[in-house]
């Protein structure tokens, strides 16, 4: 449980990052993604600008993960 609030985009980024850094663990090079927030898949293909300072830390922290994969596409 979090000890803090959190909105539903938060928590979708929290998920995302965490799945990122885990398949970084495992040396994946290549991934394939679907999602259903098109809130975090527009802002990750830069569509989307975050105006909400908190949405725009995790869309860089995101960003700079996926950065590190060779090929990343998400659906």
């Amino acid at each position: 449980m979090l000890d803090f609030p959190y909105s539903n985009n938060q928590a979708k980024y929290e998920a995302l990052i965490i799945d990122l850094k885990i398949l970084l663990e495992l040396r994946t090079k290549s991934i394939k993604g679907r999602g259903d927030s098109l809130l975090i898949i527009n802002g990750l293909a830069d569509e989307y600008k975050y105006e909400h300072p908190t949405l725009n830390l995790y869309y860089q922290v995101a960003k700079n993960i996926i950065e590190r994969f060779s090929d990343l596409i998400f659906f």
